[in-house]
């Protein structure tokens, strides 16, 4: 009985020991690792590196994609701004060329302006006498608002020390300018001007003035009342005649001491200086003030006796005196410097018509003047009523 239990239990027992046995190799194979699967050091190495190149060679391909999609980027924006920016330019070039062209398609030619000028000013002075005629009146005149410019400015003065270089210039007669038997207002020397008689050999003339012809010595006494007053006013022409050679490099437009006219039927009118006429200088006699509403204005008279107005549109109205090689005078006013008797040396001007209708003389600017003093030269009594008369006659209000 004993035997049987002690076989019995040492059956559990190996029974025990063999199902714990397969448990733990059972267990140990579980918790074995695979050879496969298991690598060494070496080989852990190599796969990090390699590894941490393949991530380095991704980062920098990523860089490299950025880098050149910039690069792009900024070249596109490049070439879209100097496209727009060519674009903006060859528009302001044609807009430019265009207004060019259609400025040159609008100008025409010397010639065409003038005759298109020409041919506009004949058909609106024939179309404003149409409208004038049937409206009841007729002006005969072309008015031109004295509030509207003159001509362009010019330069009339050269510059002090550029006229200095230049030469001086003296007249060559001494202080009076000698006149010739041919002279302007010279009258034909075979009609005596007193008694009409005609000779084929000619008369003698006035020893004076060399302007009047007389059959003999007592026809001279008989005129004289008549004649003393022009022969007074020639001998007064040629010794203002002779001050202006000394100023003849101070002004551009005097070329020598004569080139100026003594008469004012010389000077071209408003409507030929419109055209292209060439302006004149004048020499003028200087009678007295005379009214205006707004402005200094004169009477001047030429070497005939012809009378005419001057208005003068500086507005400053202070006159500066030339003296070559001197320092100029300081300015002074205007009305302080026109004396009767006094000489006017005008250039570059022509007739104007005003808008009262009336024509005459416009000085736009003074330093186109030149007052020749005559103070040294005593007038007579006479002389200087005959010039007041001439002022009241012109101006009846003063």
């Amino acid at each position: 009985m004993a035997s049987t239990e002690d076989h019995a239990s040492y059956e559990r027992k190996s029974s025990t020991q063999a199902h714990t046995s397969d448990d733990k190799k059972s267990s140990d194979q579980d918790h074995a690792p695979d050879e496969r699967k298991t690598s060494t050091p070496d080989q852990t190495a190599d796969e990090n590196k390699t590894f941490t190149q393949d991530n380095a060679s991704e980062k920098k391909t990523a860089t490299q994609e950025k880098k050149t999609s910039t690069q792009d980027y900024a070249s596109e924006k490049k070439t879209s701004t100097q496209d727009n920016a060519s674009e903006k330019k060859t528009s302001t070039q044609d807009s430019a060329s265009e207004k060019k062209t259609s400025t040159q398609d609008q100008r025409p030619s010397e010639n065409e302006s003038t005759t298109k000028d020409h041919t506009s000013d004949k058909s609106k002075t024939c179309n404003g006498a149409q409208k004038e005629e049937e409206s009841g009146f007729s002006i005969n005149v072309r008015l031109n608002m004295e509030v509207l410019a003159g001509p362009p400015p010019r330069i009339y003065r050269r510059h002090h020390q550029e006229a200095t270089e230049l030469p001086p210039v003296m007249c060559p007669d001494g202080e009076k300018v000698k006149r010739l038997e041919n002279e302007v207002m010279s009258s034909p020397c075979n009609v005596c001007k007193f008694c009409k008689k005609k000779s084929s050999e000619g008369f003698r003339r006035c020893s004076r003035c060399l302007a009047v012809p007389y059959c003999d010595r007592d026809c001279q006494k008989m005129d004289f009342n008549n004649h003393k007053l022009f022969c007074r006013r020639c001998d007064r022409y040629d010794i203002a005649r002779a001050r202006v050679y000394p100023v003849v490099p101070i002004f551009c437009n005097l070329r020598h001491g004569g080139d100026f006219s003594v008469l004012l039927r010389g000077m071209p009118s408003e409507f030929q200086y419109d055209l292209g006429a060439t302006q004149c200088n004048v020499l003028l006699e200087f009678l007295g003030m005379v009214y205006h509403f707004r402005r200094y204005s004169c009477l001047v008279r030429d070497l005939s006796g012809e009378t005419t107005k001057i208005i003068f549109h500086d507005l400053s109205n202070r006159y500066c005196h030339p003296v070559f090689g001197k320092p100029s005078a300081p300015p002074r006013d205007l009305a302080s410097c026109l004396k009767p008797g006094h000489f006017l040396l005008l250039m570059g001007v022509h007739w104007r018509i005003f808008s009262d209708g009336t024509v005459g003389i416009r000085i736009n600017d003074l330093n186109s003047m030149y007052i020749i003093d005559m103070a040294d030269h005593d007038l007579s009594l006479e002389y200087k009523e005959e010039m007041a008369k001439r002022v009241m006659q012109f101006d009846p209000f003063l």
